[in-house]
């Protein structure tokens, strides 16, 4: 997009218009106003839905929005704020704690502490600590789950995944027949 062809378009269109019609994601626009030295004219501003969709779809920080936009950080704050947009916890894990049946069941479908972090998004930790708090702290390796596993990868990476060594591995292996 040439700098001629965005000034027309701003003069005209919101950003989510410019963004459709080029086919292009909003972020890219405001890429190009900044790489051109375009300001955005103030009733230019983030739409709610725009900002919604950074803040909330796409994740982004407060600062970060106020970084690609070139606007300050309390600029952004107070749009969200205006808006009525809940506040994102960017880069944290989910705070709910499972319940011994949640874990039981997920233990069944899963088999170990590290599958069930991966599904969860709760930390291996956590999953650890709460198999100890429910006295299910036993590593379940079951023989289906073995025979599955063998044909993909190695000892040593579903030892790896599984936080146990590759001998305890191996010893499940022979109890199973599965070697």
């Amino acid at each position: 997009m040439t700098k001629e062809e965005l000034e027309e378009l701003i003069s005209t269109k919101t950003i989510k218009e410019i963004a459709y019609l080029k086919k292009i994601t909003i972020f890219t626009v405001y890429r190009y106003l900044r790489k051109y030295e375009i300001s955005i004219p103030k009733n230019k501003v983030l739409s709610k839905e725009e900002l919604s969709h950074l803040y909330l779809d796409l994740k982004y920080s407060s600062r970060k929005i106020a970084g690609m936009l070139d606007y300050s950080h309390q600029s952004i704050l107070n749009w969200i704020e205006e808006y009525g947009i809940t506040k994102n916890n960017v880069g944290t894990r989910p705070k709910h704690k499972l319940t011994k049946e949640d874990l039981e069941s997920y233990l069944k479908e899963y088999n170990t502490p590290y599958s069930i972090s991966k599904v969860t998004g709760l930390a291996f930790a956590t999953i650890k600590k709460l198999m100890l708090e429910y006295d299910l702290d036993k590593v379940r390796l079951d023989k289906d789950f073995l025979k599955k596993e063998i044909e993909t990868k190695s000892i040593k990476q579903i030892a790896l995944e599984n936080k146990v060594t590759p001998q305890t591995i191996y010893v499940y292996l022979n109890k199973f027949n599965l070697r």
